[in-house]
């Protein structure tokens, strides 16, 4: 129940700017999809696309996990998300669901953490990274 008041609650935070007129904070990017050669020499293949990624708030300097939202981008890779200001975590979907137990996979989001601030929409890309044989 505290889960779900808190995440009304940072929702209402979010959409608030756009029903009081005042101009919108958040997220927007693109997302990239980049691929790593496993032959040496060969160079990353990167192209933007559909990628999904979490974005959870910094809590005392962690990721709350819980309240994490999933975020994907379009095919042309571009993405934004209404967020308040605030510290956010972005990285992979299967960590913000069982941080305990995750465990990176070939493809990987590239954790970061980021500042939105009041201002106006912050700008981040997001890439996903696999690695080929």
């Amino acid at each position: 129940m505290c889960t779900r008041a808190i995440s009304e609650g940072l929702l209402w935070l979010a959409l608030a700017p756009l029903f009081l007129g005042a101009s919108p904070t958040g997220l927007k990017g693109t997302a990239k999809v980049r691929v790593l050669g496993g032959v040496a020499g060969s160079k990353p293949v990167e192209k933007v696309g559909r990628v999904t990624f979490a974005v959870a708030p910094v809590v005392e300097e962690q990721p709350a996990y819980a309240e994490a939202v999933f975020v994907t981008a379009g095919e042309d890779g571009s993405y934004a998300i209404s967020l308040p200001p605030g510290k956010y975590w972005i990285g992979s979907p299967a960590k913000a669901r069982d941080p305990q137990h995750y465990v990176p996979r070939s493809g990987a989001i590239g954790e970061q953490v980021v500042t939105v601030s009041g201002q106006d929409w912050t700008h981040l890309d997001v890439v996903e990274i696999w690695w080929a044989p």
